[in-house]
């Protein structure tokens, strides 16, 4: 090693930080602001819509959209507050689905969901939307021929379309849309900001509406995206931890080599000093051996 080199440290990478590793970070599905935007929008159009309230009076989700188009769920009541959220997270323990509060614990039941949002408990259980596909009702071939996915931006065009429809089919439109939008927006909402073709069958006609446990449907989807958000951020820090070994054994390798160049390079600068040693010596002795021989 060359006099003033310096061993080779860790290799040092800026490597950006996995978004779990912030401890303020916290992915939001449920959008209550969107949906008073949504009804902001709408609102002057449904203030002489005796036939379209009417309708939604009849669904199982009227208490809600009613705290909407009331105002009582303002602009500012609806903001996200990370800071309140990340409290709570850290009182819930995943693996028994509790919050813990001082020296007790506390599940949410369906009967709470059903409190929350102001739904019904009870009813058949919501079909599987698992594999879901797009159905063959006349409203859905009337406002999504053109879209391959439900979205809010989608379910807001079809809405204003609907609002200008004066047949007998528009009110039921419009009442079928604004809870389409609900459900993206508040109650089966998801990270992909989709929603399943299957919940346009739930909500086709107002008997329909009225067979499913709603309450019982939404705890059992957010308990369901709970544990493929569990399996997603495990796949996220084996990711992460198989790139930090992947680092951590190349920079070993690095250093290695440093070192290995390093040891070459001073063998070789050793092996140049003797041979300059060598070479007077080298030099005498072949003089010597010369001149016995010339004694002889």
């Amino acid at each position: 090693m060359k006099k003033g080199q310096q061993s080779s440290s860790k290799t040092k990478t800026n490597k950006k930080p996995g978004r779990w590793e912030d401890p303020n970070y916290v992915q939001i599905k449920s959008n209550m602001l969107s949906f008073t935007a949504t009804i902001d929008n709408i609102r002057e159009k449904l203030e002489n819509r005796n036939d379209v309230k009417t309708l939604l009076s009849k669904t199982p989700f009227w208490p809600l959209i009613e705290a909407y188009m009331q105002k009582r769920l303002t602009k500012v009541e609806c903001m996200k507050s990370n800071y309140d959220i990340v409290r709570l997270i850290k009182d819930y323990d995943t693996k028994t689905r509790k919050f813990k509060f001082n020296d007790g614990h506390s599940e949410m039941k369906i009967q709470d969901v059903a409190e929350i949002f102001g739904l019904p408990d009870r009813g058949n259980k919501l079909p599987s939307t698992t594999s879901s596909t797009r159905p063959n009702l006349h409203f859905v071939k009337k406002y999504f021929s053109g879209y391959k996915k439900i979205t809010k931006t989608s379910i807001d065009k079809c809405l204003n379309l609907a609002l200008e429809d004066e047949t007998e089919e528009g009110p039921m439109d419009v009442t079928r849309l604004i809870i389409l939008q609900l459900f993206m927006t508040n109650l089966f909402c998801n990270s992909g900001c989709t929603l399943a073709w299957t919940y346009t069958t739930t909500i086709d006609t107002l008997e329909e509406m009225g067979k499913y446990n709603w309450a019982q449907g939404i705890k059992s989807t957010k308990v369901q995206e709970e544990e493929e958000d569990a399996e997603e951020v495990n796949e996220e820090h084996d990711d992460a931890a198989q790139e930090e070994n992947e680092e951590e054994d190349d920079a070993a390798e690095e250093v290695d080599e440093e070192h290995d160049d390093a040891a070459e390079e001073e063998n070789e600068e050793e092996d140049d000093e003797n041979q300059e040693h060598e070479g007077p010596s080298s030099v005498i002795t072949l003089y010597w051996n010369s001149t016995v021989v010339d004694m002889h």
